[in-house]
Order: C-alpha cells, then structure tokens, then sequence
C-alpha cells in the first residue's frame, strides 16, 4: 500500500505536471472505485474542471478543483497514478507511449483515466480494484480531516507519546491513521527494527527514552524515503512509470534475515497484517 513517501513523492510529481490543467473528459472500467457520488454523477462534476491545487492527507491525495469541489482519492493496497497516454479498446485502456508505463506489467491494470487538457492524461492502476474516489465540496475535506490525523512529519514528539497510552500493540498504534496518518507496514516495520522494538510490545510498556528513540527515527526512515521516492518492491510506481529506490535499503520488511545480526526474520500477523521483525535484536 502507497504509505506516507509514495503518497508525497507523487503529489510532488503530479503539482510540478498538471496543476492548473483541466478535465476535458473521465473514463473507467471499474465503477465501483467511484464511491461518492456514483460514477455518472461524478463524470458530469468533473468535466471542464480545473485543477487548482494537489495535496496529501496521510495516504489520501486531494486535488482541489475549480467551483469549490475537491476529489479524493485513496490508493489502498495496489493504486498508483501515472501520468501518460492511453486508447480505449473493448472498453480496456492500453498505452501509446513506449517507456517505463507501457513495459513494466505492474502499470498496465488501468481502472480510471482523467483526460486533460495537457499532453499527457492521469491514469490510476490498480490491479486488485481496491482503490476509491470521492468527490464534493468543504464538507468533504472536513469530514476527512475529522477522521484522519495529521501527516506524522507533522506532529511533536509529545502528540506522540500522548498517543502511547494504550493497551494496543505498538504496531497497531503506528499504523492508526487517527493517531497520525501516513504510516503503514512497511515503514512501522522499518522504524520499529531501528528501534529495537517488537511489533507486539503493548505501546503503554514504552517509556519516554525509547518512545523517543522510536519517533527520531521513523521520522529519519520516513525522509530517507521521501528522497528515494519511495518503496516499489510490490505494486506502486512513480507517475513516470518507474520504480521508487527505498526497497534496495530496507533493513527487515520482506527480508530473510535480518540486515544487523544475521537471525533469520521471522513474520506475525498482526491486524490482519503481516509484520516482519528479528526475534534476537528486538528484544524492547
């Protein structure tokens, strides 16, 4: 799943792109995706829409749109935005530009496209169709930032430690987007390595000093990240089709044996979620 770095690394990519172009037309497959309003209703917004503004909350992306209407989109377990050209055959959309989109198989499941009044068009991937879009007004956004807690390179330390006190295993907690947002599996598993911490130590059993320690450096995983242009060791790619480097520097997420003292990495599930950690070094 896009966490915090694919999320912001394509927000970068796309504000540099197609801020200030406009939907000319909206084309998809996989109707479903369009959760509010249907999908119909939501082409008839969308059209001759301008785009004003593209940002992040957490994992979500916001594109702000002309008429005071914003789109929202979350790119769940397999989403990712490309920016490219593409036809429709049979109602199936194929690229037209040789490159990265059109050779790399993980860029070639797309379910919604935005035509736009510029020379490439914004395409959204999604090989399990689990992505979704809503589109409104302030209310909107209100309701999502109700719901949704700030970008985790945004919050204190102290906002942290508040969030602590809980009889829940620290992995659930890192990965709370009401807490703070942004975090998901692979980068809990990373901060968590770094920090000695076993995903399944109840996060009140943490005090100050390691609390610390945890939050110094998932904040320095998470910029490490951001300047590698995040994690493609399963399904999310650039909007230029290419891969993001981080996945060549992860330490335990996916990996056999552990990158500090050789043990063999071992996984639990934990929500659902699997959790990679080495059983001799995470010992807190």
């Amino acid at each position: 799943m896009p966490e915090l770095p694919e999320v912001v690394t394509t927000v970068k990519f796309l504000k540099e792109r197609i801020k200030n172009s406009f939907i000319k037309d909206v084309w998809t497959n996989t109707f479903n995706i369009f959760k509010e309003p249907k999908f119909d209703l939501a082409k008839e917004i969308l059209k001759d829409k301008k785009i004003l503004e593209i940002k992040n909350r957490g994992k979500y992306i916001i594109f702000e749109l002309s008429n005071d209407y914003f789109l929202i989109l979350h790119q769940k377990l397999s989403g990712h935005l490309l920016l490219g050209k593409w036809k429709i055959e049979n109602n199936e959309a194929f690229p037209i530009i040789n490159g990265p989109i059109k050779d790399d198989p993980r860029n070639l499941y797309l379910r919604v496209i935005l035509f736009l009044s510029y020379k490439f068009d914004l395409g959204l991937c999604d090989v399990r169709k689990f992505s979704s879009i809503l589109i409104g007004r302030k209310e909107l956004i209100e309701r999502l930032n109700k719901n949704i807690g700030a970008n985790f390179l945004e919050i204190s330390f102290e906002n942290f430690y508040r969030c602590l006190f809980k009889k829940r295993k620290i992995k659930q907690v890192l990965m709370d987007q009401k807490c703070f947002s942004g975090i998901g599996n692979i980068y809990s598993d990373e901060a968590l390595w770094e920090s000695k911490i076993n995903p399944n130590t109840l996060a009140i059993k943490l005090d100050k000093n390691l609390a610390k320690i945890l939050f110094e450096n998932m904040r320095k995983i998470l910029k490490k990240a951001i300047s590698l242009k995040g994690t493609s060791i399963s399904d999310y790619r650039l909007p230029n089709g290419k891969i993001g480097l981080y996945g060549f520097y992860r330490k335990v997420y996916k990996r056999k044996n552990c990158k500090r003292c050789g043990s063999k990495i071992e996984r639990v599930k934990i929500n659902q979620r699997f959790s990679y950690f080495c059983p001799i070094c995470q010992i807190f």
